[in-house]
């Protein structure tokens, strides 16, 4: 059966207008250049280093721009009104999207091909640095927009191969293998994506959104509660009281998730340290350590106070109440990770960028894997509030549940 092709032409292509916005300035600056030459015959302005980086910064800045207008324009996930009509449609994974496509398509050569020729014959700039930018600005807005669809795998699988080119020493061939591997994962993953449409389950204009998330910082985010059909007020009564609820939904970061990710940090330390050919970083690595670890506390903690003060475990005798200290066992076991780690790097002697990437590996794994969970603190710790219901903000009053 023979397919007809698709022509883009009026979609992809951005319109007059858009164009004019890049041209005039660059016009402008022509204009001005012939100016000066003519007032000024015996100084070559055109041959100075600062125009040509004005160019190049300028056919740099519309390849760059053309590169989030081909995303934004036509990925359904960048409008709301389009995804919700999209909804209403017969479309399926297979076919074109309606308004264009987001991958590129020949009208898309058609473009860096005339911003690579003025590049080289008009501006006398570098033809590559236009077709680069796009590539780069296209690359990094796909990573962006397959995080939004929630396409993980695709998402894992490019932050594992961006640092690649930041390795010093590495063939060309190499470079241009981890480029096609890019394009071939974005590919992918896009097309997966779009397979799982539709991304928003529920119409975010109606009166009652699907989930409510509680709380103001990313571990209190662990719980969440499922509003009442006919409440449009929220059901909330602020942390932690929301996790009293029948009905909540815990959503932990899995041990799958935080290896990767653990794995993922080590790899860009790996990769900065070896492209910047920085020195050990131990210092660096412990500073952090503990900041992650004070911002773990204190999502646990927020609200939460030990059942018994400090008085009350002197005068029972109980200087350690583990219903409650073990909250402290997670951060302080990192920090420890990280101080041995920083006896390790300083011993690496030049194996040190390596060892760097093990220890930030292990430290952030413990800090994102480490219990207990949020869900088991809050419900089965031993702990008492001391946020009065009658304090919580205006923004979230009382209803019934």
């Amino acid at each position: 059966m023979k397919r007809s092709f698709h022509v883009y032409s009026k979609a992809v292509w951005p319109s007059p207008g858009w164009v004019l916005l890049f041209v005039l300035p660059y016009v402008l600056l022509a204009l001005g250049l012939r100016i000066l030459n003519y007032n000024f015959p015996g100084v070559p302005m055109s041959d100075l280093p600062e125009i040509g980086s004005a160019r190049t910064w300028a056919i740099s800045a519309a390849a760059v721009w053309y590169a989030m207008y081909r995303l934004v324009r036509f990925h359904p996930i960048c409008s709301f009104r389009y995804e919700s009509w999209l909804k209403t449609t017969p479309w399926l994974a297979d076919k074109p999207l309606p308004l264009g496509p987001v991958l590129p398509v020949w009208q898309d050569a058609v473009v860096l091909g005339v911003l690579a020729a003025f590049a080289k014959w008009q501006a006398h700039v570098d033809p590559v640095m236009p077709v680069l930018a796009f590539g780069v600005t296209y690359l990094i807005g796909m990573n962006v927009l397959l995080a939004l669809t929630r396409t993980w795998s695709s998402c894992w699988a490019l932050g594992f191969l961006w640092p690649v080119f930041l390795i010093p020493g590495a063939s060309q061939w190499l470079k241009i293998g981890m480029g096609a591997a890019l394009l071939a994962v974005v590919w992918h993953g896009h097309r997966k994506s779009l397979r799982t449409f539709p991304w928003r389950k529920e119409n975010p204009s109606s009166h009652r959104p699907p989930i409510i998330i509680y709380g103001d910082l990313i571990f209190q985010s662990g719980i969440r509660l499922e509003r009442p059909q006919n409440v449009r007020t929220p059901t909330s009564v602020g942390w932690p009281y929301s996790c009293l609820s029948p009905k909540y939904i815990p959503a932990s970061v899995s041990r799958l998730n935080s290896l990767l990710g653990s794995l993922l940090a080590g790899w860009w330390t790996y990769c900065i340290i070896r492209a910047s050919d920085a020195p050990p970083i131990a210092d660096l690595i412990l500073f952090f350590t503990i900041i992650g670890a004070f911002v773990r506390f204190a999502g646990y903690c927020s609200g939460l106070v030990p059942a018994v003060n400090i008085g009350g475990r002197i005068a029972l005798g109980r200087l350690i109440l583990p219903g409650f200290d073990r909250v402290f066992l997670t951060p302080l076991a990192s920090i420890g990770l990280a101080i041995l780690g920083g006896m390790w790097i300083h011993h690496a002697g030049q194996h040190y960028a390596p060892v760097c990437a093990a220890v930030v590996s292990v430290v952030c794994f413990a800090l994102l894997s480490g219990g207990p969970s949020v869900r088991k603190w809050v419900l089965t710790g031993d702990h008492r509030s001391c946020r009065s219901i009658l304090q919580q903000t205006r923004q979230q009053p009382l209803t019934q549940v």
